[in-house]
């Protein structure tokens, strides 16, 4: 979709990717000049490279941050009742004792 070297805008589709007969734009994140490390065609690997893109702007981007706060404590899980039925779970009219097997009623 895009030259080897190109100028690409942010959320621009720059190449396609083909995965069991489904094509995929891959869209820019930003703005800046794109670097392709793969050639057209070549098969790949989770995790491989496919382009380098050199921003416009390097300021913009937001750096994460650690999370440095702490979680609730969670209880054991919910008994809910059986969809459809009046039958519970847990260790209750059922006997199941696997409570996330089991989907909460709407």
């Amino acid at each position: 979709m895009q030259a080897a070297t190109a100028l690409v805008d942010t959320d621009t589709p720059y190449a396609e990717v083909e995965v069991m007969n489904m094509c995929m734009p891959l869209l820019s994140p930003a703005s800046g000049i794109i670097q392709f490390k793969m050639s057209e065609g070549q098969a790949m690997q989770a995790g491989e490279l496919i382009a380098r893109l050199d921003l416009d702007d390097p300021s913009a981007v937001r750096k994460a941050e650690p999370f440095h706060g702490s979680f609730p404590i969670l209880g054991p899980p919910h008994c809910y009742f059986w969809e459809n039925s009046s039958e519970m779970c847990g260790k209750h009219k059922c006997g199941s004792d696997d409570p996330y097997r089991l989907r909460p009623q709407h």
